[in-house]
């Protein structure tokens, strides 16, 4: 059985006019991390979206109502699964302020934890959400290091 390998395609879209979300900042950084995490897919939409229209997702297809930052989707498709991040740019402003980093960093935050839920991690537990915050500080700083042109 030949298994076909296709170019990731990144679509990325910012359906929040009024806060510009820098697109090619995380480009290369998203590969590296699928690359790394072995997360294989033909193709990623992030979609970076308001508190409201999240916080409308959360509502039907988890049966909560309240805020959230992050959902991400496994769609089927012909040529294989499509994942889906949705982010909201409030949340993301909101916990920038609270524990004092850029909110580039908490977009880059948010992608990693997207992706890491497309590959199959959960965060149910305060364990499982502890792991997954350490993946997420680990590729953090490698973000930080692409950003500012440091050798790994």
């Amino acid at each position: 059985m030949k298994i076909k390998k296709y170019k990731l395609r990144i679509n990325i879209f910012n359906s929040y006019p009024s806060t510009p979300f820098p697109v090619k900042m995380y480009r290369k950084f998203v590969e590296m991390v699928m690359t790394a995490e072995n997360i294989t897919l033909p193709e990623l939409n992030i979609i970076a979206v308001d508190d409201e229209y999240l916080a409308k997702l959360h509502k039907a297809y988890l049966s909560d109502p309240s805020y959230t930052d992050v959902m991400s989707f496994l769609l089927d498709d012909p040529e294989g699964a499509v994942g889906e991040i949705y982010l909201s740019i409030d949340r993301a402003k909101y916990h920038a302020k609270i524990y004092e980093v850029g909110v580039e960093e908490e977009y880059a935050r948010l992608i990693v934890h997207g992706l890491l839920h497309l590959k199959g991690m959960d965060d149910k537990t305060e364990a499982d959400r502890e792991r997954m915050h350490q993946i997420e500080n680990g590729y953090l700083e490698k973000f930080w290091k692409m950003e500012n042109g440091v050798k790994k």
